[in-house]
């Protein structure tokens, strides 16, 4: 089986964001069965992250910038997009054949380099992942109209994933469920899947005798979607009851986003309590939550939450806005109003207070990587065995 993967979202960043991380784990399963052979499409920043998690198959860059080595805001991204979009047509006779292609994201820099594939590769079949509805920003004038234009050009691209890919991923939450519902009504050659997380990685971290050095962690991307602009009015009102609460920061971000984290946490005078550690690997980042105390996790927009995954099998409580797609997870969390800031801070505080009781969650046993590329791995098999274009999902589940 000759597989590519489109994987264009990431520019000049190695930041390990969901949809990569979902794909480089599958690759990863993917890469210890006999006879595949996978080809990754990617920008600069796409490959470095897939080489530090360990990732073995062959690359095709695309180039994604002109002069700038590293990216300051969602401008410099967003351009990133563009140019390995444009630039992409130029780097079309590298593409090898292949019996199937899966496009990361319904970015238009996977899906439009996707169709022109599909064009040229006349019976590849494409298997298109949708991660989530995007929504608009409101922080700035520039999230605005970035978001908005993304949001308008996401529409297009469903447009386009309906008319040519020959099945659609979904996730296997209320969230997936309405983008299926609302863009994807008639469209018989829809899955629905889970994200998951690595077992081993978690025992390994498990095993690991530590002492508690934090209250909680949070572990995310550095932007306004994440709830990086509550974390800070949050942990005041904490600190206020509760003065050596610490609260450890773990994810990279734009140099503007992570410039006026750094800058709040001085004027709000929380030095000794609120610690950026910065990006880092996905163990490493485990590692840092495995020292703390509760999960804290104010993100407001998730297409899934792998980290919830992660933090669930390391039987850590979570506090988190109440997200539809949250109702997937059972056990210990503790689910706050959108955003109320106040009554996060409050349920938080509770947390801290409580003593933790270890319980691992048997329904976490699902989020498995390893059976969930195994069942990837059999659907792509059918659907290259399929004559007639579009696999059709006969009995409306996956």
């Amino acid at each position: 089986m000759r597989l590519i993967y489109l994987i264009m979202g990431n520019g000049l960043s190695s930041q390990l964001g969901g949809s990569l991380f979902r794909s480089i784990n599958i690759i990863k399963n993917l890469e210890k069965k006999k006879n595949i052979d996978i080809t990754i499409i990617t920008t600069i920043g796409g490959k470095k992250a897939c080489l530090s998690e360990g990732v073995k198959s062959s690359f095709i860059t695309v180039p994604c910038s002109i002069f700038k080595k590293k990216e300051k805001n969602l401008l410099d991204r967003f351009i990133a997009y563009i140019i390995s979009t444009l630039i992409f047509p130029f780097y079309l006779y590298k593409v090898p054949k292949a019996d199937l292609l899966y496009t990361d994201s319904d970015f238009f820099c996977d899906i439009i380099p996707a169709l022109l594939i599909k064009m040229k590769l006349k019976k590849i079949k494409w298997v298109s992942m949708i991660h989530h509805k995007m929504s608009l920003m409101k922080d700035n004038i520039l999230s605005f109209l970035i978001s908005s234009l993304t949001g308008f050009l996401q529409k297009i691209d469903f447009k386009i994933i309906n008319r040519f890919a020959n099945a659609i991923f979904f996730y296997d939450s209320e969230t997936g469920h309405k983008v299926k519902l609302n863009y994807f009504k008639k469209n018989e050659s829809s899955f629905f899947v889970y994200n998951g997380f690595d077992f081993s990685k978690i025992k390994k971290v498990k095993n690991k005798k530590v002492k508690q050095k934090y209250d909680a962690c949070f572990i995310g991307g550095l932007r306004p979607n994440k709830g990086i602009y509550d974390i800070i009015p949050i942990w005041k009102r904490i600190v206020r009851k509760k003065r050596k609460a610490k609260l450890v920061l773990v994810g990279a971000g734009s140099k503007e986003y992570v410039e006026h984290l750094k800058n709040e946490i001085r004027k709000s005078r929380l030095e000794n309590n609120i610690f950026y550690l910065g990006g880092m690997s996905n163990f490493k980042a485990l590692s840092v939550l495995n020292q703390s105390k509760i999960f804290f996790f104010p993100s407001h927009e998730e297409g899934w939450g792998i980290v919830m995954c992660e933090a669930m099998a390391l039987e850590k409580p979570i506090v988190c806005y109440g997200l539809p797609v949250f109702e997937l997870f059972k056990g210990d969390i503790t689910k706050v109003k959108m955003f109320d800031i106040r009554e996060f801070s409050k349920k938080t505080t509770f947390l801290l207070n409580r003593k933790v009781k270890k319980q691992f969650k048997s329904n976490i046993d699902k989020f498995k990587w390893s059976s969930i590329s195994d069942k990837e791995f059999g659907l792509f098999n059918n659907l290259i065995s399929e004559k007639n274009g579009k696999y059709i999902n006969k009995d409306k589940k996956y």
